[in-house]
């Protein structure tokens, strides 16, 4: 429900990856990994590459902080965009407005929630300009580490069940796509975003996540860094 696909085009070249929506009050904004946008941040700011967050194109001036340190960018929305995503077709879209923030870091072997768009099911439609993307959702899964940086969890395929896949789906052997989704945690009776997915380990299939704490209300991503003040005192 808080989630776009984000499509970046580069002639006949494109990716996809996952935004999340938010609102902290402040208006609307669309969260994504630094790594899905830096790569052709050039091509975008020249005007040769496309950034579109479901069926809405974004301009580079809309880009409100990009941090590559913890793999996280914001996407200033216009109301008129925000509007225009919710009255989209397909599952039904919101942008979500937490209750309090920031949220308190991510717990070791807490339950989470997981979502976004794989790039191993994306598929063309009948016409060559669209895309098909289904969701992929992960009900419960535990953290398994946690860092000031950054947690993570580690998958076990064995203990996996399937819920309401659709069958011409094959299931997935990399997640690839997911990068920018949310990560959700029950938290006193009520459901807080505490991550945003960053980068898969196919090895150990290990899953990091950006604290989502590291967003602030006005869009920007906070630099205040425990490991930088550490950095510093041991170079002075």
């Amino acid at each position: 429900r808080f989630v776009k696909c984000i499509l970046v085009a580069v002639q006949d070249q494109y990716h996809t990856a996952t935004a999340t929506l938010l609102d902290f009050g402040h208006g609307p904004l669309a969260v994504t990994c630094s790594h899905v946008i830096t790569k052709y941040l050039e091509e975008w700011k020249a005007g040769r590459a496309i950034v579109r967050i479901g069926n809405i194109d974004v301009a580079p001036s809309q880009l409100a902080d990009l941090d590559t340190d913890v793999d996280l960018a914001t996407i200033r929305l216009t109301a008129e965009q925000a509007m225009a995503l919710v009255a989209e077709e397909g599952i039904s879209t919101q942008f979500y407005e937490p209750p309090r923030w920031p949220p308190e870091r991510a717990i070791e072997k807490e339950w989470v929630a997981i979502g976004g768009f794989p790039g191993e099911w994306r598929r063309r439609g009948s016409e060559p300009q669209v895309l098909i993307l289904p969701y992929y959702g992960i009900g419960a899964t535990a953290v398994t580490s946690t860092t000031e940086r950054y947690f993570s969890c580690q998958f076990e395929r064995e203990h996996w069940i399937w819920v309401s896949r659709y069958l011409e789906l094959p299931d997935l052997t990399t997640f690839g796509g997911l990068s920018g989704g949310p990560v959700f945690a029950e938290r006193r009776l009520h459901r807080a975003l505490i991550g945003i997915v960053t980068e898969i380990s196919q090895p150990g299939e290990i899953m990091f996540l950006a604290h989502a704490h590291w967003i602030q209300k006005d869009g920007s991503i906070c630099r205040d860094r425990p490991w930088d003040f550490r950095r510093a005192e041991e170079t002075s």
